[in-house]
């Protein structure tokens, strides 16, 4: 005998629910592969602690929120994305150049090759052009530090300097990562608790040498994100470091 009942609202809601949950596991997210060889020790760990979830933040802060037509938030997160690049871009790039013009002012246009014993080539998968930016300032990093090294092991300049350097610039890595993964959570904000909930012991372990003070090769200190008007809870609290 069918049953004439309706269902209550609650199990329509729980229905809605476990509806949208499923949708969400079965959303095909596209992705590019891209080559990437890393040589330093210094930015294969970062890469391989950073690169996922910042590919799924950068995704979830733009196209996600496109398709649940939430566009205008979504234009708003890409701007404030784009100007972390831009500035961050920017400052490694006019850094790579000055190591650049060291090397060649020191050794000339004969500059040797240095060479790794343990390359990490990987297939990184970009979800969005800005993961595909990343790659590149993945690259850039690994070019930086492995030049660094270059200069430290033909004495022209001091180990602490090269060290320095490594350090500053991945730490720097690190807080522009994190800027990035505070817009997805401003967006996302049970996401981002759940993730700061889960993020254990490492997070601290990447948080990087705040009392680091280094000069001339590393990075100055990078611009504060604006806070982005947005129709989330306001009150929430990201953490610090990337889970």
């Amino acid at each position: 005998m069918t049953s004439n009942i309706l269902p209550t609202p609650q199990v329509l809601e729980d229905d809605i629910s476990e509806h949208n949950e499923k949708a969400a596991k079965e959303h095909s997210r596209p992705f590019f592969t891209q080559s990437l060889t890393l040589r330093t020790c210094q930015t294969q760990k970062l890469f391989e602690r950073t690169f996922d979830k910042l590919n799924s933040q950068l995704y979830a802060a733009t196209k996600v929120l496109r398709l649940q037509n939430r566009t205008k938030e979504a234009r708003e997160n890409e701007a404030a994305i784009e100007s972390l690049f831009q500035a961050f871009g920017k400052e490694l790039n006019n850094t790579m150049t000055q190591v650049r013009e060291t090397l060649k002012d020191r050794l000339g246009n004969d500059v040797p090759v240095l060479a790794y014993d343990h390359t990490l080539t990987i297939e990184a998968k970009a979800s969005s052009s800005f993961s595909l930016r990343a790659i590149n300032l993945f690259a850039i990093l690994d070019e930086l530090i492995a030049t660094t090294e270059l200069l430290e092991i033909n004495n022209l300049i001091s180990p602490e300097m090269s060290d320095k350097t490594a350090k500053s610039w991945c730490h720097a890595f690190r807080k522009f990562a994190n800027q990035i993964r505070e817009i997805r959570s401003r967006s996302f904000p049970k996401a981002g608790e759940e993730l700061a909930e889960t993020s254990g012991p490492e997070a601290t372990m990447v948080t990087g040498d705040d009392n680091d003070k280094s000069t001339d090769l590393t990075p100055s200190s990078l611009p504060e994100q604006e806070p982005v008007n947005q129709t989330t809870n306001e009150e929430d609290k990201t953490a610090e470091v990337l889970p």
